[in-house]
Protein backbone atom coordinates (compact mmCIF):
# COMPACT_ATOMS: atom_id res chain seq x y z
CA UNK A 1 0.00 0.00 0.00
CA UNK A 2 1.35 3.45 -0.86
CA UNK A 3 1.97 5.98 1.85
CA UNK A 4 -0.65 8.68 2.38
CA UNK A 5 0.27 11.99 0.82
CA UNK A 6 -1.80 14.91 1.88
CA UNK A 7 -2.26 18.09 -0.08
CA UNK A 8 0.39 20.70 0.54
CA UNK A 9 -2.22 23.28 1.53
CA UNK A 10 -5.93 23.73 1.90
CA UNK A 11 -6.33 26.53 -0.62
CA UNK A 12 -9.85 27.58 0.34
CA UNK A 13 -13.28 26.34 1.22
CA UNK A 14 -16.75 27.54 0.28
CA UNK A 15 -19.80 27.39 2.53
CA UNK A 16 -23.38 28.17 1.56
CA UNK A 17 -25.02 29.71 4.63
CA UNK A 18 -27.97 31.69 5.87
CA UNK A 19 -25.76 32.82 8.78
CA UNK A 20 -23.10 34.79 6.91
CA UNK A 21 -22.86 37.60 9.46
CA UNK A 22 -22.42 35.17 12.35
CA UNK A 23 -19.83 33.17 10.42
CA UNK A 24 -17.89 36.32 9.51
CA UNK A 25 -17.85 37.36 13.17
CA UNK A 26 -16.83 33.86 14.31
CA UNK A 27 -14.04 33.53 11.73
CA UNK A 28 -12.79 36.98 12.73
CA UNK A 29 -12.54 35.94 16.36
CA UNK A 30 -11.16 32.45 15.76
CA UNK A 31 -8.87 32.89 12.74
CA UNK A 32 -8.35 36.65 12.72
CA UNK A 33 -10.18 36.64 9.37
CA UNK A 34 -11.03 39.82 7.58
CA UNK A 35 -13.44 40.46 4.72
CA UNK A 36 -11.39 41.04 1.57
CA UNK A 37 -14.38 41.37 -0.76
CA UNK A 38 -18.13 41.46 -0.30
CA UNK A 39 -20.00 41.09 -3.57
CA UNK A 40 -23.41 41.02 -1.93
CA UNK A 41 -24.18 37.37 -2.71
CA UNK A 42 -20.67 36.07 -1.89
CA UNK A 43 -18.19 37.32 0.69
CA UNK A 44 -14.50 36.36 0.67
CA UNK A 45 -12.41 36.19 3.84
CA UNK A 46 -8.70 35.74 4.40
CA UNK A 47 -6.42 35.49 7.43
CA UNK A 48 -3.06 35.28 5.70
CA UNK A 49 -1.43 36.35 2.44
CA UNK A 50 -3.80 34.30 0.30
CA UNK A 51 -6.44 36.20 -1.71
CA UNK A 52 -9.14 34.23 0.09
CA UNK A 53 -9.32 31.18 2.32
CA UNK A 54 -13.07 31.11 2.84
CA UNK A 55 -15.95 32.13 0.62
CA UNK A 56 -19.43 32.41 2.08
CA UNK A 57 -22.35 32.18 -0.33
CA UNK A 58 -25.09 34.17 1.36
CA UNK A 59 -28.50 32.53 1.42
CA UNK A 60 -31.76 33.93 2.80
CA UNK A 61 -32.34 32.92 6.43
CA UNK A 62 -35.53 31.03 5.59
CA UNK A 63 -33.46 28.47 3.65
CA UNK A 64 -32.52 26.87 6.98
CA UNK A 65 -36.12 25.66 7.34
CA UNK A 66 -37.21 25.07 3.73
CA UNK A 67 -35.42 21.78 3.12
CA UNK A 68 -36.58 19.12 5.61
CA UNK A 69 -34.59 16.32 3.97
CA UNK A 70 -30.81 16.40 4.22
CA UNK A 71 -30.33 14.93 0.75
CA UNK A 72 -32.13 17.92 -0.79
CA UNK A 73 -30.71 20.48 1.64
CA UNK A 74 -27.06 19.53 1.03
CA UNK A 75 -27.44 20.66 -2.58
CA UNK A 76 -28.40 24.15 -1.45
CA UNK A 77 -26.83 24.57 1.98
CA UNK A 78 -23.63 23.88 3.90
CA UNK A 79 -20.14 23.10 2.66
CA UNK A 80 -19.99 23.54 -1.08
CA UNK A 81 -16.40 22.51 -1.70
CA UNK A 82 -12.85 22.38 -0.40
CA UNK A 83 -9.90 23.24 -2.63
CA UNK A 84 -6.43 21.79 -2.06
CA UNK A 85 -3.05 22.88 -3.37
CA UNK A 86 -0.41 20.40 -4.56
CA UNK A 87 3.05 21.72 -5.42
CA UNK A 88 3.43 19.28 -8.31
CA UNK A 89 1.22 17.38 -10.73
CA UNK A 90 3.03 14.18 -9.70
CA UNK A 91 1.88 14.60 -6.08
CA UNK A 92 -1.69 15.29 -7.20
CA UNK A 93 -1.84 12.28 -9.54
CA UNK A 94 -0.17 10.01 -7.00
CA UNK A 95 -2.74 10.95 -4.40
CA UNK A 96 -5.58 10.48 -6.90
CA UNK A 97 -4.31 6.98 -7.72
CA UNK A 98 -3.96 6.10 -4.03
CA UNK A 99 -7.47 7.35 -3.20
CA UNK A 100 -9.12 5.69 -6.19
CA UNK A 101 -8.66 2.36 -4.38
CA UNK A 102 -10.37 3.55 -1.21
CA UNK A 103 -14.03 3.68 -2.24
CA UNK A 104 -15.35 2.51 1.15
CA UNK A 105 -13.31 5.13 2.97
CA UNK A 106 -14.48 7.84 0.58
CA UNK A 107 -18.10 6.84 1.19
CA UNK A 108 -17.50 7.08 4.95
CA UNK A 109 -16.04 10.54 4.44
CA UNK A 110 -19.11 11.53 2.41
CA UNK A 111 -21.26 10.53 5.39
CA UNK A 112 -19.07 12.75 7.60
CA UNK A 113 -19.42 15.60 5.08
CA UNK A 114 -23.20 15.28 5.32
CA UNK A 115 -23.00 15.49 9.10
CA UNK A 116 -20.79 18.61 8.87
CA UNK A 117 -23.32 20.18 6.49
CA UNK A 118 -26.08 19.46 9.01
CA UNK A 119 -24.02 21.16 11.74
CA UNK A 120 -23.43 24.17 9.49
CA UNK A 121 -27.17 24.34 8.82
CA UNK A 122 -27.91 24.12 12.54
CA UNK A 123 -30.08 21.03 12.08
CA UNK A 124 -27.92 18.38 13.73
Amino acid sequence: MSRARSADLIAHFVVKTARAKEMIDWCGRVFGARVVHDGGQVVFLSWDGESHRLALVKLPRFVRYVFPFSRIRRKAYGIDHLAFTYHSIERLLGNYERLSHLRDEIERLETSRKQIAQLAAGTA
